[in-house]
Parts: structure tokens; C-alpha cells; sequence
């Protein structure tokens, strides 16, 4: 009973530890349009504050 938990535990995180190292390389392949999209998004947000501020000035 113990072994066969023992067994089923092991397997359990090697699928986790399988999903996780995915997880890695898939987020390190999109990480940079994520970063280019959050920087453009940041770009457009200023911008927007700016006219905001111009508009009430």
C-alpha cells in the first residue's frame, strides 16, 4: 500500500514537474511579445493621461 502511494506521489510530480518545465518554455517563448505588448500598452496609457492633462489645461 505504502510503495504503490509511493509510486502514484512520484508519478504525480513528475507530471507536475513535466507540466511545469512546458509551462517554462512556453512563457519564455511569449514573454517578449508580452513584454512588447505591456510596454506599448504603457506608451498608450501615458499618452492618454497626457492629452487628458493638455484637455483640462
Amino acid at each position: 500500500m505504502r510503495l504503490q502511494k509511493l509510486a502514484y506521489t512520484s508519478v504525480r510530480e513528475l507530471g507536475h514537474f513535466k507540466a511545469t518545465k512546458a509551462r517554462q518554455s512556453y512563457l519564455s517563448r511569449i514573454t517578449p511579445r508580452l513584454t512588447a505588448t505591456r510596454r506599448w500598452r504603457h506608451q498608450y496609457t501615458t499618452s492618454c493621461i497626457y492629452n487628458v492633462i493638455g484637455s483640462i489645461q
